[in-house]
């Protein structure tokens, strides 16, 4: 299930660095541990979120998921790889999977 989108907007495709930071935000990092490690001033990292944001069309207070989950629907990351195998579900347990999932979160 994704977000609605607010706007109809095209996405803008996302620098390589916007790109990067979007990753080290799906491994759950915060902004200083992004900074860190790669040499960036704390100040730059939240700027690259906020371009992310305005790329996106995200509200400008969104959270920091909210962000990585536009840019996974957008096409702009690639999902996180597997640790697991997936298991495979008939039709009828993809439909339960679905419809525990949508009550679980209704729109």
């Amino acid at each position: 299930m994704t977000l609605p989108m607010k706007d109809n907007a095209p996405i803008t495709p996302l620098r390589p660095a916007l790109k990067n930071v979007v990753e080290h935000l799906m491994e759950n990092l915060t902004l200083r541990e992004i900074a860190a490690p790669s040499a960036m001033a704390y100040e730059t990292v939240r700027g690259y979120v906020r371009e992310v944001r305005a790329a996106l069309h995200c509200p400008p207070r969104c959270k920091l998921h909210v962000i990585v989950h536009m840019a996974l629907a957008a096409g702009q990351i690639a999902p996180p790889a597997t640790r697991r195998r997936v298991p495979d579900l008939d039709a009828q347990q993809k439909l339960l999977l679905i419809a525990v999932a949508v009550a679980a979160h209704p729109v």
